[in-house]
C-alpha cells in the first residue's frame, strides 16, 4: 500500500476543503494516508469523522519555549514521515517555506498546493517571496485551482508543471433530491431565498449586499451563514436581521462536511462576489468553494462579475453575472424566469468540475516512473 502525506500548518486543517477532499480521494484510491497537522485546533475545526477514522492525524505543538527547538522536532519527525511516502503535498506557503527545505534525500514526489497567492507582509517580504518561487520549483509540481490562478503563478516565476485541482465538493449531484428542491416557483407565495455563505465582510461584498437590501427588503429574503471578518458589517447585519425579523437569518454555527449541505438546502440561489483588493480576491472566481457547492445542490448563482465569473456562470448557464449589487434585483427576477434551467445546467457542471478527475490525473503524473 501506498502512503501520501498531506502537510498543513495552519490551524484551520480540518475544514480545508483541498485538504479534506485530497486525503478522501487518496483513502477511496486505497492509499495509506497520514496528515501532519501544525497547531490544529481540533475544538473550532475538527476533521471529519471519516477522515478521523481511516487517516492517521498527527498533531504537532512546537513548544512555545524554543520555538527553534519546536521547529527542528517538527522537521525531523516529518522529513521521518516524507521518506516513507509517494507522494508528499504541502499545503500552502507556510508548509512549503517552513518543511520543503529539509537536509536529505527524500523519496516522494512533492506537490506544492497553492491555495492563496503567498503576498507576505513581515519583515523580508520579498527574500520570502523570491524564497517561495525556489522552492516551488523545486517542487514535482504546483496544484491551483483554475487557469487563471495558474496564469497569475506563472507570471510570478513558477516554471514547474502547475496542475489545476478545482475546488468543488466530492460525491455525486445533489439537486436532484427533493430537499434541495427549490424553495420558490411560480406559484409560491414565500419570497426567494438569497445565501450569502463563508466568509462574511468587505472582501466578500457583504456590506455592499446589506446596504442594498437595507431598501430592496420586498426582493427577497437574506440568509447569512458562516463568520463574520469584521465587527462593523456584523453590527450592521444584526441590526438589519433585528428589523426584519421574517425575512434575514443569520447562522454562524460551524458545519462541517455532511452538514454544511443543510444550509444550501434552505435557499433558492447563492450569492458569489469578491473585492478587487488583492489578486486572491480577484481571481477568486475558479477557486471560491462556494460557487462550486451551489453548482453540486442545484442552486443557481448571482455572482458579481469579476475575472473569469462570465465564463464559469453564464457559459456554462449556471446562474446571472451582475456588474453593480444594485443590479441584484434584476438577476432575481431573471431567475425566477426559469429556475429549472439553471438547476439542469448545475448537473453538467458539476461532472465538468469533477475533483476526482483532475486530481487523479495529477497523482499520476507526479508518481515518478516505474
Amino acid at each position: 500500500m501506498m502512503q501520501a502525506l498531506l502537510v498543513a500548518n495552519f490551524n484551520w486543517a480540518g475544514i480545508s476543503t483541498p485538504l479534506i477532499n485530497t486525503a478522501g480521494f487518496l483513502l477511496d484510491e486505497g492509499w495509506s494516508v497520514k496528515i501532519f497537522a501544525i497547531c490544529p485546533d481540533f475544538g473550532r475545526f475538527p476533521f471529519p469523522k471519516d477522515i478521523e477514522k481511516r487517516a492517521q492525524i498527527i498533531a504537532f505543538f512546537p513548544t512555545k519555549r524554543s520555538l527553534q527547538l519546536g521547529y527542528i522536532l517538527t522537521a525531523l519527525r516529518l522529513f521521518s514521515e516524507a521518506r516513507k511516502s509517494s507522494l508528499t503535498f504541502l499545503f500552502d506557503a507556510e508548509a512549503l517555506l517552513n518543511f520543503l527545505p529539509i537536509p536529505g534525500k527524500r523519496s516522494s514526489a512533492t506537490i506544492y498546493y497553492s491555495l492563496e497567492f503567498y503576498e507576505p507582509k513581515k519583515r523580508f517580504a520579498r527574500s520570502r517571496k523570491q524564497l517561495e518561487r525556489v522552492l516551488a520549483n523545486n517542487c514535482s509540481g504546483t496544484i491551483t485551482q483554475s487557469g487563471m490562478r495558474a496564469a497569475f503563478l506563472k507570471r510570478q516565476g513558477i516554471r514547474t508543471d502547475i496542475w489545476i485541482v478545482p475546488n468543488s465538493p466530492r460525491g455525486p449531484y445533489l439537486g436532484n433530491q427533493q430537499s434541495f428542491s427549490l424553495s420558490w416557483d411560480e406559484t409560491s407565495t414565500a419570497k426567494f431565498v438569497l445565501l450569502c455563505i463563508g466568509t462574511l465582510g468587505y472582501e466578500t461584498r457583504v456590506d455592499e449586499i446589506l446596504s442594498w437590501y437595507s431598501i430592496n427588503q420586498a426582493c427577497c429574503s437574506l440568509l447569512l451563514h458562516g463568520w463574520f471578518v469584521s465587527d462593523d458589517v456584523k453590527s450592521t447585519a444584526m441590526k438589519i436581521a433585528f428589523n426584519n425579523k421574517e425575512s434575514v437569518r443569520i447562522s454562524t454555527d460551524l458545519k462541517d462536511e455532511v452538514e454544511k449541505w443543510s444550509i444550501y438546502e434552505k435557499c433558492d440561489a447563492v450569492f458569489v462576489g469578491f473585492s478587487s483588493k488583492s489578486p486572491n480576491y480577484q481571481l477568486a472566481a475558479g477557486s471560491a468553494g462556494k460557487l462550486y457547492d451551489a453548482i453540486r445542490t442545484g442552486k443557481p448563482v448571482i455572482a458579481l462579475n469579476s475575472p473569469g465569473m462570465r465564463d464559469i456562470v453564464e457559459k456554462l448557464g449556471i446562474g446571472v453575472v451582475v456588474n453593480r449589487i444594485y443590479d441584484l434585483g434584476d438577476a432575481i427576477r431573471q431567475i425566477k424566469l426559469d429556475p429549472s434551467f439553471y438547476k439542469r445546467n448545475c448537473e453538467a457542471a458539476h461532472n465538468h468540475f469533477s475533483h476526482d478527475q483532475h486530481l487523479r490525473k495529477v497523482v499520476e503524473g507526479a508518481l515518478p516512473a516505474k
